[in-house]
């Protein structure tokens, strides 16, 4: 909705009321949370809420903490339906304070000091709506420039609580209240699938590959049964540092085409109009030497810092990237702490390999598996 209109631009058919002013403080009951420290146990029935349980995407962190039954809990036990509101923030980036979490289940959860509960009035207000409404970028600023104190801030609730927000009617409420409701469930779903597939990834990648001291693999596809072959790094890879196409932050522009990358941020782009692009005609790994990171490229594109390597098949009728690309990957772990060697570290680096046809087959279940978890990502 834009400032100073009472409409926004995309509505449900049937609704054509303007939206009205209301106060935070007219959504439902407010009562302030009270420090139950004491009443923490290990066996406690309840879930509590603290500051460390707010995270970015508005999401429960269960952190593990549980507290029992007591005079001090009884009446901070949440009911399904009821908000709550952290009203601190030990991030300087203020992207906790003013969010609020959607309580899903009576008798469950109680909550901690410095965060406020809303006991909604449903006869007026949609506590999907709300939830949605209140975590959203634009209306959490209200919240964010009510904010006091430096290493950690904080929001008092007599103060926020006579924040104006534009709200519509009830109906209109619960239609866009259960529409992003539905859109949370299928980013859900897509992310535990997506979770799912890295964590199949993870294993297989553990059982593809020979563990240290073996020379065979726990899985492996019929009819392959040779003993890897032991080799260096520096024999399968061509090893490049194109320091003459370093680009400076400064020369980057938003209408620029060909993308820089960075080191030490995996690989973040910045893009630049200088005409200098280094270009390879086939895939190519990029090495990092900041994190031991790497990825495929095949495009143009430009390098940030001499910390970015390049990396090239010595013979491409011997190895696949695609394997040599996830042996890599599983190889840095043993180099940390040798970053910015490349040279002496890495290319000497000892790792076993099999056969160009079992390369083959491996690196098509890891494709397959990658691109399923980019579709998830994208969904």
């Amino acid at each position: 909705m834009e400032k100073n209109n009472k409409k926004p631009r995309i509505r449900f058919k049937g609704f054509t009321n303007a939206w009205e002013q209301r106060k935070l403080d007219d959504f439902g009951k407010a009562t302030g949370g009270v420090s139950i420290e004491s009443e923490f146990s290990d066996n406690g029935k309840f879930k509590v809420i603290s500051i460390g349980s707010y995270s970015e995407t508005s999401k429960y962190n269960d952190q593990g903490i549980r507290a029992k039954l007591s005079d001090r809990t009884k009446n901070r036990i949440l009911n399904k339906n009821d908000l709550t509101m952290i009203l601190n923030d030990k991030t300087a980036s203020g992207n906790i304070i003013g969010r609020v979490l959607l309580i899903d289940t009576t008798g469950v959860y109680v909550y901690n000091q410095r965060t406020e509960r809303i006991e909604i009035d449903e006869q007026n207000y949609d506590p999907l709506f709300l939830y949605e409404s209140l975590n959203a970028p634009n209306i959490r600023e209200k919240i964010i420039k009510s904010s006091q104190g430096n290493t950690q801030i904080y929001v008092n609730w007599n103060n926020i609580k006579e924040l104006i927000y534009m709200i519509p009617n009830i109906d209109e409420q619960r239609k866009i209240g259960q529409y992003f409701y539905k859109l949370d469930h299928l980013i859900t779903l897509h992310q535990r699938k997506c979770d799912s597939l890295i964590m199949i990834k993870k294993a297989l990648l553990e059982k593809m590959f020979p563990k240290n001291g073996e020379n065979y693999p726990e899985i492996r596809f019929r009819g392959f049964t040779d003993a890897w072959e032991q080799r260096k790094l520096g024999e399968i890879f061509e090893y490049e540092r194109p320091d003459k196409y370093i680009v400076e932050s400064e020369e980057y522009s938003e209408n620029s085409n060909t993308p820089v990358l960075t080191a030490n941020k995996a690989f973040i782009l910045g893009y630049t109009d200088e005409d200098n692009v280094y270009k390879k005609e086939k895939e190519s790994v990029i090495f990092d030497d900041f994190t031991l990171d790497s990825k495929f490229v095949n495009f143009l594109y430009m390098v940030k810092s001499s910390a970015i390597k390049i990396l090239t098949l010595k013979n491409k009728n011997r190895d696949n990237l695609r394997f040599s690309f996830e042996l890599l990957n599983c190889t840095k772990f043993d180099m940390l702490g040798h970053a910015r060697h490349y040279i002496s570290v890495v290319q000497p680096r000892e790792v076993l390999t099999p056969n160009k046809q079992e390369q083959d087959k491996i690196s098509q279940v890891f494709e397959s598996l990658d691109h399923l978890i980019t579709l998830h990502q994208q969904e």
